[in-house]
């Protein structure tokens, strides 16, 4: 079965079928016969859904939604959990208090286009400008609020969703607490040089602590490398997997929705 008539039946129900002579022409285009090309052409599927898909929608039907449907990410549906606790909203990101967060203050920047990582070419320089004042932003309110902060991005690196996102978080330690020395093969003086380390090298792992910006060995980076040594450092290894962390109800409930209720009391008062 083609690939666009899969995707019309499993993943966009009430979608009939499509216009076939477009969706063939784009398959024999881009190689979309071929299984193992669907994540090499992420960014025609959605030019596609664009184009072709989302005209046959009713109205009122957001486009997020239908890329959200294509492409099975969490961060591209604005309904999703991730966006239950917006704390602002750009152009191009939301800012959102982290719904799993590793610790008290834990923020979470995401694009709201669907790019793989901050340093991605597919991500317009304006929207790196805009990122470079946010983060600027968000680093000065951890550093007033909570006392110290933290920046890190897995930069296609072991991502646990395949969509640009950057975390924040107050932590007090040093280094050597989240990464092995020996591991770390340079620094940059800006995160708008993640554009041309992902250029040059196709994949990173970036972290800011005490004023460094820190490039990792991306071969260290499994699925979630930094967040489970941020918990492990900050004393919550309960909180290291997200995923198990969301079904203990108990600290879910109770101390992560304090700690959340208070992260947007103080970005409240911050910017007043």
């Amino acid at each position: 079965m083609p690939v666009f008539n899969k995707i019309a039946r499993r993943g966009l129900g009430h979608l009939r079928s499509i216009p076939v002579g477009a969706a063939r022409a784009f398959q024999t285009r881009s190689g979309f016969d071929r299984p193992s090309a669907l994540k090499r052409h992420t960014a025609n599927i959605l030019q596609v859904a664009d184009l072709v898909l989302v005209p046959l929608f009713p109205q009122g039907v957001k486009i997020e939604s239908v890329r959200a449907g294509l492409l099975g990410c969490l961060h591209c549906d604005s309904r999703s959990e991730s966006y239950r606790r917006v704390l602002e909203e750009t152009k191009h990101f939301r800012v959102v208090a982290d719904r799993h967060p590793v610790g008290r203050g834990h923020i979470a920047v995401i694009s709201k286009s669907h790019v793989p990582c901050l340093g991605s070419r597919q991500l317009p320089k304006e929207a790196l400008v805009e990122f470079k004042q946010l983060y600027e932003k968000i680093e000065r309110f951890l550093v007033k609020e909570y006392g110290t902060a933290a920046i890190y991005e897995h930069g296609i690196t072991g991502q646990t969703v395949s969509h640009a996102h950057v975390h924040f978080l107050p932590f007090a330690g040093s280094i050597d607490q989240i990464v092995d020395p020996s591991t770390i093969i340079g620094e940059i003086n800006t995160v708008q040089d993640l554009k041309k380390v992902m250029s040059d090298r196709g994949r990173y792992l970036f972290i800011k602590l005490n004023h460094r910006l820190y490039l990792v060995n991306p071969k260290v980076g499994r699925p979630g490398f930094f967040r489970d040594n941020f918990s492990y450092a900050k004393g919550n290894p309960e909180r290291a997997s997200w995923r198990k962390m969301r079904q203990d109800m108990v600290l879910m409930n109770t101390v992560v929705e304090r700690e959340i209720r208070t992260l947007e009391r103080k970005w409240i008062v911050y910017n007043k």
